[in-house]
């Protein structure tokens, strides 16, 4: 077994290197070191240092890969945390600070910035051990498609936790970073300067050199897979010489799996070849070839990072380390499902991920059912289909309309037929289960102006949504639309408040939409109805309000008001005008009702009415007030045809209450 091991950390390399220090000393004592041999000199493989030399070809290029990825994700937390200093404790002790030279002055790590990265005793997953030291990321300005890309300079500090052997890493690497919604890949390549592993115990110095480093590793969601390439020079006082590493096939392994196909050709002298190979049924021993024929193996396991899903996985319960084991261990299971618990109206798409590929139309429909519906909120559709589709390994599931904001939903499977999925290879799981509240994102508030109804072609209503609200704030858009109902003509369609007529002589009830749209493009909708009297033919209609009340309609069409007539009686010249439990009953003994009689009636009055009561209003007898006749007629017979009538009444002293009464007539209502 070969003696490098970065991913159990690097103590195990500062043992490998203690062991060669005391070797290079003579076996201790007090001789002086030996000299070491020419690390630039090309190594000779035989087959007492081909498995360590294979080994180490494995460990350099994942150890700068393993790096990389660390450099990735400092970057991302700081910008995710948008702060310019960021010091966090580290799951098994001590602190990581993240500090941003902010160079533009745009609040937010950009190409041209540089982050300080400080670790005290900070353990780092990828590279499975606790750091010290500090390091440097200068932000570079990246390539087409590309999320980050920087050059980073390690500290004279920066290793493991100073010991018998002092163990660091020097030098600097360029990191380049792509990520789309199916893959990530870390690149990692040299810079001008070698990348180095040094150890050192008493006066003994070993370095491992890196140069023309260029390593790849690609995680993608819809195969499943992790795929690896590295290519790169080590000069090496720990090997003896100096070997060239290249990718002769791509590592390739099932997410946790070790790599099913792969290998690594590795050139010393003249005529030494030796190279990795990895087993075809993902097995834990990797061959060490030495001139194509087999003659040993390297633990797969001590690069499990290489074949892990990380980037996409959720982290061990612990947050430590990777896990990997043969396929035949690893079976089709669920690696991620949407972490949303709460949903937006016109939600992103939702993403199950698992360890395999599924099986062509493993799920084959989906719809959003309605298991809430929000206080206040109108109807909305019990279901909304749903697009599935299958991309690999990659389940995805979007509505196909906007989800109703303030309900709660349920993702109902192939119609809630309970029965499992498939990957391509036949393995078996029960479908997903999900559900989730709709946040408020967006509410219509809509309302009808006073009088609450259109009277007549020339009437004009106002309806008014400007208390709608979005994510706190004003709306973007408003919008008005007729559902049903007498035809209206609207003063715009678009617009906060807008005002309707009735725009043809049809009575009803009218129903209209005010529908209101954020920034996000997500809608809220409330319905208006409201009473039309296009035609005032044969329509009655009593208004009222009582001191400094709403405005209160009644008419002769409303549901309930069954109880309506107007009239005149020739006995004391008597008007007298019902609807439902209103009333205008007035005698004009000696005057003729006609338009322009305008009246005080009460006690003193002069006006000699006589009899008068008015209800609604105030309800006590005697009252007093005023009575004016604004449009009156009638035919030869004495049948009433028209009456517009307005009205004060009160108690004596009491609060007063202002009204209409209008019949068959184009006369506005009083307000």
């Amino acid at each position: 077994m070969h003696q490098f091991d970065w991913r159990r950390g690097m103590r195990r390399v500062a043992v490998a290197m203690s062991c060669l220090v005391v070797a290079a000393c003579g076996g201790g004592g007090g001789d002086a070191p030996a000299p070491l041999p020419d690390r630039e000199a090309p190594l000779s493989f035989s087959a007492n240092n081909v498995v360590d030399v294979a080994g180490a070809a494995l460990d350099y290029g994942g150890l700068a890969l393993a790096v990389g990825q660390v450099a990735v994700d400092w970057i991302d937390a700081l910008a995710l945390a948008n702060v310019s200093d960021l010091t966090t404790a580290c799951i098994t002790g001590g602190t990581q600070r993240l500090r941003l030279t902010d160079r533009d002055g745009n609040a937010r790590a950009s190409p041209g910035d540089r982050i300080d990265v400080t670790l005290d005793a900070c353990y780092l997953r990828p590279l499975d051990e606790a750091f010290y030291g500090s390091l440097a990321i200068e932000l570079r300005a990246p390539g087409a498609a590309q999320q980050w890309a920087g050059e980073l300079a390690f500290g004279g500090d920066f290793g493991l936790l100073p010991g018998a052997v002092n163990v660091r890493i020097e030098g600097g690497l360029r990191i380049e970073y792509t990520a789309d919604r199916l893959s990530k890949v870390v690149r990692v390549l040299s810079l001008g300067q070698p990348f180095a592993l040094y150890g050192q115990s008493g006066s003994t110095v070993l370095r491992d050199l890196v140069t023309g480093l260029d390593a790849r590793r690609e995680v993608r969601r819809d195969t499943a897979r992790a795929t690896t390439s590295m290519q790169y020079r080590l000069a090496s006082d720990s090997l003896g010489g100096r070997i060239d590493v290249a990718t002769a096939t791509p590592w390739r392994s099932w997410f946790e799996c070790y790599p099913d196909a792969g290998e690594l050709a590795i050139t010393g002298a003249p005529g030494s070849t030796a190279g990795l190979r990895a087993s075809p049924i993902g097995a834990m021993q990797i061959d060490v070839l030495l001139s194509g024929a087999s003659v040993g193996f390297v633990n797969g396991g001590e690069a499990v990072f290489l074949w892990s899903g990380a980037g996409w996985l959720p982290p061990l319960q612990n947050g430590l380390g990777y896990v990997a084991g043969p396929p035949a261990n690893n079976p089709f299971k669920q690696f991620t499902e949407p972490s949303v618990t709460v949903l937006r109206p016109n939600p992103a798409p939702l993403e199950w991920t698992y360890s395999r590929p599924l099986a062509s139309g493993a799920v084959s429909s989906a719809v959003f059912r309605r298991s809430f519906i929000g206080p206040g909120e109108p109807w909305a559709p019990a279901e909304i289909p749903a697009t599935v589709s299958i991309e690999g390994a990659v389940l995805t599931v979007t509505p196909n309309a906007q989800l109703e904001p303030g309900d709660s939903y349920d993702l109902v499977f192939d119609g809630g037929v309970v029965g499992d999925l498939s990957d391509e290879f036949g393995a078996r799981l029960l479908k997903p289960r999900f559900s989730a509240p709709v946040a408020m994102t967006i509410q219509a508030v809509a309302f009808v102006g006073t009088p609450g109804l259109v009277l007549g072609p020339g009437e004009a209503l106002p309806l008014d949504a400007s208390a709608s609200m979005a994510d706190g704030s004003g709306v973007v858009v408003t919008r008005w639309r007729q559902l049903s109902g007498p035809a209206l003509s609207f003063s715009a369609t678009n617009g906060a408040a807008v005002t309707v007529q009735a725009a043809a002589a049809v009575n009803g009830t009218a129903v209209v939409e005010a529908e209101v749209e954020n920034s996000a493009g997500e809608l809220d909708r409330q319905t208006l109805s409201f009473r039309v009297l296009g035609d005032l033919s044969q329509v009655l209609v009593i208004a009222s309000r009582p001191a400094n009340a709403v405005l209160s309609v009644v008419t002769s069409i409303d549901e309930g008001a069954t109880t309506s007539y107007v009239r005149r009686l020739d006995v004391n010249n008597t008007l007298d005008v019902v609807l439902g439990t209103s009333r205008l009953l007035a005698q004009l003994p000696g005057l003729t009702w006609q338009t322009g009689v305008d009246i005080d009636f009460g006690p003193g009055s002069a006006s000699g009415a006589s009899g008068l009561w008015i209800s609604p209003g105030a309800l006590c007898t005697p009252q007093s007030g005023q009575l004016a006749v604004l449009d009156y007629a009638e035919d030869s017979t004495g049948f009433l045809l028209r009456l517009a009538l307005d009205f004060e009444t009160s108690c004596s002293g009491g609060a007063i209450t202002t009204g209409s009464i209008r019949f068959n007539s184009s006369v506005p209502l009083r307000r």
